[in-house]
């Protein structure tokens, strides 16, 4: 997937999308974990630390479940 033109907009809101999933924190982290692999072999300057943290934020009232 060499070549794809995503700016940082783009992957904050890739994260957001996961962060606010109605699934369990082990699902959640699952998900991320696969689209930042995904996401770091198209751009060599994809911010893995930075995408995994913001992608697992867990908006205030959805609380954490376990799973």
């Amino acid at each position: 997937m060499q070549g794809l033109n995503l700016q940082r907009r783009h992957y904050e809101f890739i994260a957001k999308i996961i962060g606010d999933m109605d699934v369990s924190e082990k699902e959640r982290r699952k998900i991320s974990l696969e689209f930042a692999n995904k996401l770091r072999d198209a751009n060599e300057n994809f911010n893995y630390d930075r995408f995994i943290e913001a992608s697992l934020y867990i908006p205030l009232g959805k609380g954490v479940s376990n799973g």
